[in-house]
């Protein structure tokens, strides 16, 4: 089976989404456009930025700068795909790309 031979990597994926792999299982119902393929919804990067918020570190620390890049450079990623598929967010392809 090729769920058992990639099962440690799996464990180990879940384990460490720590706290977001409990709402996540918890609350499938509201990520299922995120991570269901063929849902009835486009996903866009305008829908994908709803579902969360940054909580940044305090303003002028060396943790603040870091995330502000990591942002900036995810939000280009994401502009990224949705450019390469109209308007309709595809994460797939990009990160095989």
């Amino acid at each position: 089976m090729l769920v058992h031979s990639v099962a440690a990597e799996i464990a180990q994926f879940t384990n460490g989404l720590g706290e977001l792999w409990t709402l996540l299982k918890d609350n499938q119902h509201l990520m299922m456009d995120l991570i269901a393929a063929g849902s009835s919804h486009q996903l866009t990067l305008m829908t994908l930025k709803k579902l969360y918020s940054i909580a940044y570190s305090p303003v002028g620390s060396r943790k603040r700068h870091d995330e502000e890049d990591t942002v900036y450079f995810f939000e280009l990623y994401l502009q990224f795909c949705e450019g390469k598929h109209g308007k309709q967010l595809s994460l797939w392809p990009a990160v095989i790309a």
